[in-house]
């Protein structure tokens, strides 16, 4: 049980509106450092933590596999609570969590080394002999860096429909990372840096923008626990209202 809620909300309301305005203003620094101000208006238990590794292993946890063969259903209630309610299905690429799955290397021969160079239609390529890479060391490792030898390929085949899904480019072009309800992780990576040189940067605002409100959101959804403990605990709601979530993002 939480010990003894301080009312925070009126130091929560003020780095809240100081973060977002410099974000707005592109005064990164001053956006970052809000945010972090704002982190610790909670207590230690409220908190979001921030650590790459920790958001990484979270995320992976999360991680999915689109298969380029078959499809899934995915339903999603438009107008929830509304007079228009309605149920969209929509056909998307079929996923597969990666707990599912197993990573195999596949051998090539001279003449496929060669067209495997000139040809990004790899999945056409048919060869025998597999062999596994089972850790989830090498299938993280294998997201986002190229194969070092050239002479072999790595695919996976979907439990699903027992289609191949090659690597291109020596990356998984199908693979992405959702997150599950409720969305807070308890933890966000770390910023991003900003490059020293001007001609690096190209970027930068977008990346920073998207972990700044990433990050928001994570530590809004730490206050609504917090609330709810508050009230728990006093049998009201905290004097400030504008600590509140206006919903007002400004990242559209």
């Amino acid at each position: 049980k939480s010990g003894f809620l301080p009312d925070v909300s009126s130091t929560f309301s003020f780095w809240r509106e100081y973060s977002v305005n410099s974000l707005r203003e592109q005064d990164f620094e001053s956006a970052q450092a809000g945010l972090y101000n704002l982190n610790q208006c909670l207590t230690d238990e409220y908190v979001v933590k921030i650590s790459s590794n920790d958001f990484e292993e979270q995320i992976s946890d999360r991680t999915v596999f689109q298969c380029d063969h078959c499809t899934m259903e995915q339903k999603e209630i438009i107008n929830k609570g509304e007079e228009d309610e309605r149920l969209k299905v929509t056909t998307v690429p079929n996923e597969i969590h990666y707990s599912r799955m197993k990573i195999l290397e596949r051998k090539l021969n001279t003449n496929e080394t060669l067209l495997f160079s000139f040809s990004d239609n790899v999945e056409k390529i048919k060869i025998k002999n597999d062999y596994h890479t089972s850790s989830m060391d090498n299938l993280v490792k294998g997201f986002t860096t190229s194969t070092k030898n050239k002479n072999t390929i790595k695919y996976w085949i979907c439990p699903d429909c027992n289609g191949d899904n090659y690597q291109k480019k020596g990356e998984w072009n199908t693979v992405k990372s959702v997150r599950e309800m409720p969305f807070a992780l308890g933890v966000i990576a770390e910023p991003p840096k900003r490059p020293k040189h001007l001609g690096n940067s190209l970027g930068f605002p977008e990346r920073f923008s998207k972990w700044f409100y990433a990050f928001l959101e994570e530590i809004q959804s730490k206050m609504v626990l917090y609330r709810i403990e508050y009230v728990a605990q006093n049998g009201h709601d905290m004097t400030e209202p504008e600590y509140k979530d206006k919903g007002d993002h400004g990242h559209n």
